[in-house]
C-alpha cells in the first residue's frame, strides 16, 4: 500500500483510525467525543483519504498479532497526552496485549543488565517541578502550583530557581522553546544569580554561563560503559582514556570534588577515592551482578568489551494479567487497564488550565491553539514540525562543518507553499511568528504536505547582529506554554509564516 511520504500533522479519529496515525505519522487521535469518529470525518482533518484509512485500519485490525509502538514524538504537542494514551489503547481494543508479538503500545523495551552506577544519596527537597517549566520557576514562581503547573512535594512553589548547574548539555537555550524569552529570563542577574556551565563545547547555552568550566571529552578520562537503549545486548565496555586532559579541563568528579572540599564534605563526596579509583570499585560491583567478569581490573581493561546475549524466550509484557488479571493486578488504582482513568477525571475537575487545554477522562480529540483549525488564516498560516536529522544527535555535532557540508540545515516545504510564495529549492527564506525568526534555506520538496513545514531539530542558535537567527534554530518559533497533563515541550505545535528574506514582514 502505498502511504503519505513524510509529515502529516492533522489529527486523527478512533480506534483502528489512529492505527493509521501510526503509520503515517499524524498527531491528535478521538477515542469517544462528541464528532462522528468517521473515516471520512478524519480524512477532513487529516488529508489522508478514507479509502486509505479505512483499509489499514482493516489490515491492522485483522492481523494476529499485530505490534503497536510509539516513539518519544507524538507527545511533544499542546495535546500530546491525548496521542500517547490513544496508541496504548489500541492493543487493548485489537486484542493485542500480553501475546507474543503483540505489544501494550509503549516505547519498546530493551535488553538491559542492572550494572550499578555512583551513589546518589538522598536529597532532602522533596519539591519538584516538571522538567519543561524550569523557566517558569525562575521568572514567576510564585504562579507555578500543585495545580497549574504540576508541582508535587508543595501547594506552590516557595523558593525560585537562583543557581543553575547544567553539564553536557545546550538546554539552557539550544533546546529549551521560545530561546527569545529565555534569552531574557537568562540576562536578568536580579532572577536566576548564578550559571555555571560545564562543557567542552562553547555551546549557545555555554554562552550565558556567569562560570564556565571545561570539562574532559570521552578521550581524556577513563570510565565504565553500559548497553544502550535500543540494544539487544548487555554490555560491558571498559572505557580508557586515550590522552592525558588537556589544559585545565577535568572531569565532573574532580570538579565535583574541589566544590565538596570548598564546602567541607571532600571525605562525604568522594569516600577517599580518586575518579580512576570510583571506576575501578564500580567495576567490582559490576562483578557481583556478573561473577564471570575477570576477577583482576587490570583483565578487563584488556579485554575491553563483555556482551550478553538475551537468555531465554523473548518476555511478553503483560502476559502474568491477560492470563490471571485477579492474581497479578496491575499497578493502577482498581488493579485494570484503565480505559476511563479516574485520576485524570478528578484532575479534570480540579486542575487549572489556561483556555484551550483539556485533561479528559478518555484520550479524545480536541482542537488546540496552535492547530490550523483553531487559528485560521494570517498572519501564520503554517504548521511547523520539527524532526531529528541525521547530520546531529539532537544539537551534538551541530557545529562539525563536515557535517553540516554534508547535511546542511534546511526547512522542508512543499511545492505548492513554495511556489505561492515565490520560492525555489535553496532559495533563503525567513520562516517567523509572534515568539521570533530565522532565516533557513528551503528544501522544496513533494515529500510534505501542502500547509506543513519540518525544521530539523537542534541547529545551534546563531543570532546576528540584528537578533535575528541565522541558523534555521526552531526553538525561536516554538512555545513555552507546557502541555495540560505532563506538563511537557510542545515544540510540534507551531503556527508561522514564511516569506523570502530580506522582504519587509
Amino acid at each position: 500500500m502505498q502511504l503519505p511520504r513524510l509529515a502529516v500533522t492533522r489529527p486523527i479519529t478512533t480506534a483502528m483510525i489512529l492505527i493509521s496515525v501510526l503509520v503515517v505519522g499524524c498527531e491528535r487521535i478521538l477515542i469517544g467525543g462528541a464528532w462522528p469518529a468517521t473515516p471520512a470525518w478524519a480524512a477532513g482533518i487529516t488529508g489522508i483519504s478514507a479509502r486509505r484509512i479505512t483499509q489499514l485500519a482493516r489490515e491492522i485490525g485483522t492481523a494476529k498479532p499485530a505490534y503497536i509502538t510509539q516513539g518519544w514524538g507524538p507527545q511533544r504537542h499542546a495535546a500530546g497526552e491525548q496521542s500517547a494514551r490513544a496508541i496504548c489503547m489500541l492493543p487493548i481494543l485489537t486484542g493485542n496485549l500480553g501475546v507474543p508479538g503483540g505489544n501494550s503500545g509503549d516505547r519498546e523495551a530493551p535488553f538491559g543488565i542492572a550494572f550499578p552506577g555512583m551513589p546518589m544519596g538522598e536529597n532532602p527537597v522533596k519539591t519538584s517541578i516538571p522538567c519543561f517549566m524550569w523557566t517558569q520557576a525562575i521568572d514567576d514562581p510564585s504562579n507555578l502550583t500543585a495545580l497549574n503547573g504540576g508541582l508535587l512535594g508543595k501547594e506552590c512553589l516557595e523558593t525560585p530557581i537562583k543557581f543553575i548547574w547544567s553539564f553536557a548539555s545546550n538546554t539552557l537555550i539550544n533546546q529549551h522553546s521560545d530561546i527569545n524569552r529565555t534569552k531574557n529570563i537568562l540576562s536578568d542577574e536580579k532572577k536566576c544569580e548564578m550559571i555555571v556551565v560545564i562543557d567542552n563545547v562553547m555551546t549557545a547555552s555555554a554562552l550565558f554561563a556567569d562560570i564556565l568550566l571545561p570539562a574532559t571529552s570521552s578521550f581524556e578520562e577513563s570510565d565504565l560503559c553500559y548497553q544502550s537503549y535500543g540494544m539487544e545486548l548487555g554490555a560491558l565496555i571498559m572505557r580508557q582514556k586515550a590522552i592525558e586532559p588537556l589544559g585545565e579541563c577535568r572531569t565532573l568528579f574532580d570538579i565535583c570534588a574541589q566544590v565538596a572540599k570548598r564546602m567541607g564534605a571532600a571525605e562525604e563526596f568522594t569516600e577517599g577515592r580518586s575518579h580512576d579509583q570510583w571506576v575501578e570499585h564500580i567495576y567490582h560491583q559490576c562483578r557481583k551482578v556478573k561473577p564471570e567478569l575477570p576477577e583482576d581490573y587490570r583483565d578487563a581493561v584488556e579485554t575491553g568489551l563483555f556482551k550478553w546475549a538475551r537468555p531465554g524466550e523473548p518476555r511478553v509484557g503483560l502476559r502474568k494479567f491477560r492470563d490471571d488479571p485477579v492474581g497479578h493486578p496491575l499497578n493502577t488504582p482498581s488493579g485494570k487497564i484503565e480505559i476511563f482513568s479516574p485520576r485524570l477525571w478528578d484532575m479534570a475537575q480540579t486542575w487549572q488550565l489556561p483556555k484551550g487545554d483539556l485533561i479528559t477522562a478518555l484520550p479524545e480529540y480536541h482542537p488546540t491553539w496552535g492547530d490550523p483549525d483553531v487559528s485560521q488564516g494570517p498572519p501564520y498560516p503554517l504548521q511547523c514540525v520539527g524532526h531529528h536529522y541525521k547530520q546531529r544527535t539532537h544539537s551534538s555535532y551541530g557545529n562539525n562543518p563536515w557535517l553540516e557540508e554534508a547535511a546542511p540545515q534546511m526547512v522542508w516545504m512543499n511545492p505548492l507553499d513554495a511556489r505561492q510564495r515565490g520560492f525555489r529549492h535553496g532559495d533563503m527564506v525567513r520562516i517567523f511568528n509572534q515568539f521570533g525568526q530565522t532565516l533557513v534555506r528551503a528544501k522544496v520538496t513533494p515529500r510534505i504536505m501542502p500547509g506543513v513545514l519540518s525544521l530539523p531539530q537542534g541547529a545551534w542558535h546563531h543570532a546576528g547582529a540584528d537578533g535575528v537567527d541565522q541558523n534555521g534554530c526552531i526553538n525561536v518559533l516554538t512555545s513555552q506554554r507546557p502541555s495540560p497533563v505532563a506538563k511537557g515541550n510542545p515544540q510540534h505545535t507551531n503556527l508561522v509564516q514564511a516569506e523570502k528574506a530580506g522582504e519587509e514582514q
